[in-house]
């Protein structure tokens, strides 16, 4: 079995890092054309990052949905005719939360409609928003662990009522 090591929370990935830097320089060249000194397109590119994050940050200590708006902030400047990458980017977190709840949810059929309705929730789960989904994505894995959990319980209960 492969065993991946797990990286801290809110730091990137050697693939994300690979990419950021990759980005970096397309941004960069791009500055370059257009502006004079390398210095200018330097601040340009740093400009670009600041304006994403909100303030002077690394790169490697943002989480996925920053380290998403920052790669769309460069393709802005460097590909600025490919509308689709800046879009699907920054729609990225919203699509890994509801990936992660079609996979938690298999084999559970019904647990995200009970939970919707345990909440007062009438929409469909696909329309909530990413922080509505954050809700329902942590409510579906503590419920799923409570039935696992259960289970086991029931199961240890069967076993020391046998009789010898």
């Amino acid at each position: 079995m492969k065993t991946y090591e797990r990286r801290p929370r809110h730091h990137i990935s050697e693939k994300q890092d690979r990419w950021y830097w990759r980005e970096w320089g397309k941004v960069n060249k791009a500055l370059l054309r257009l502006l004079v000194a390398s210095r200018e397109a330097e601040e340009g590119r740093h400009g670009v990052q600041a304006g994403e994050l909100g303030g002077d940050r690394s790169h490697k200590g943002v989480n996925d949905g920053e380290f998403e708006c920052v790669i769309a902030g460069f393709l802005a400047v460097s590909e600025p005719d490919n509308l689709d990458a800046q879009v699907k980017l920054r729609g990225g977190s919203v699509r890994r939360l509801m990936e992660g709840i079609r996979r938690l949810a298999t084999g559970h059929e019904g647990y995200i409609e009970s939970i919707l309705e345990d909440i007062g929730e009438t929409r469909e789960w696909e329309r909530l928003d990413a922080r509505e989904l954050v809700k329902l994505r942590s409510t579906l894995a503590r419920r799923i662990e409570r039935k696992k959990n259960f289970e086991q319980e029931g199961a240890e209960i069967a076993e020391a009522e046998k009789p010898f």
